[in-house]
């Protein structure tokens, strides 16, 4: 009896395992094999910047789509600008425009002349995030 309860997990382990993954590769994408720039602006990010990038590439990969990600740091005072520098030499997708003003007038005119202007982009402004533990969580709903 304890054999076949142990079998029936098994097999449902199994079953929703390659539900998740046809469901990941299947899922619709942003316009499948286009650009899309995600632009986010965050301030002292070192808790999250670096998973929630490789998250949205990882991400980006398994939906075949050209996600270009603009971080744009304003003014960090922890390591969240070294962080994104040592992610940007590694991926090529992954852009870093940083100021040191927590508001900058030129901000957008350099965000949206490094974007590609024929491609949709998003704007998230992190900064204002007090729950830094909700972040990541957010864009797989967002992006899954």
């Amino acid at each position: 009896m304890l054999a076949l309860l142990i079998w029936a997990f098994a097999a449902y382990g199994i079953v929703a395992a390659l539900y998740q993954v046809v469901r990941l590769y299947e899922s619709p994408s942003i316009s499948e094999g286009h650009r899309f720039t995600l632009v986010l602006v965050v301030r002292n990010g070192e808790a999250y910047v670096e998973g929630l990038l490789r998250f949205l590439l990882v991400r980006s990969f398994f939906l075949k789509n050209d996600l270009h990600i603009l971080v744009v740091d304003t003014g960090s005072e922890d390591s969240t600008r070294e962080i994104v520098s040592r992610l940007q030499e590694n991926y090529s997708r992954i852009e870093l425009i940083g100021t040191d003003r927590e508001y900058d007038g030129g901000l957008l005119e350099s965000v949206w002349s490094s974007a590609d202007q024929d491609s949709p982009f998003a704007l998230y402004d992190l900064r204002s995030w007090k729950n830094t533990k909700r972040i990541i969580p957010y864009f797989k709903r967002v992006f899954g």
